[in-house]
């Protein structure tokens, strides 16, 4: 994890290397994911964006997409209820 250039985080898990030479057949936990965690200040309101980059999963083909996807929805609800129970965030949308 890193700071993102506008503030937030960068999560990245698994290995590039791993992912480009055996692409799904890396495995769940060693395929490259990346996300990008960012906060701001909409209307007075704290506005937080989860997004991963358009690519994601790519390098795994079908399977790694799906993988990517999965990962982003158990991320996206983790995020979520850590942020609710908290009492940092109050509502969520959600966009495809």
């Amino acid at each position: 994890m890193a700071t993102s250039p506008l503030g937030g985080w960068d999560v990245t898990r698994g290995s590039a290397t791993t992912t480009a030479l055996l692409g799904a057949f890396a495995g769940r936990e060693k395929q490259r994911l990346e996300y990008r965690l960012e906060f701001f200040e909409q209307n007075g309101e704290l506005i937080a964006r989860l997004g991963r980059s358009s690519g994601a999963g790519m390098l795994g083909g079908a399977i790694g997409v799906a993988r990517s996807a999965d990962v982003f929805t158990e991320l996206d609800q983790a995020v979520g209820t850590a942020l609710t129970n908290a009492r940092i965030l109050t509502n969520a949308v959600h966009h495809p």
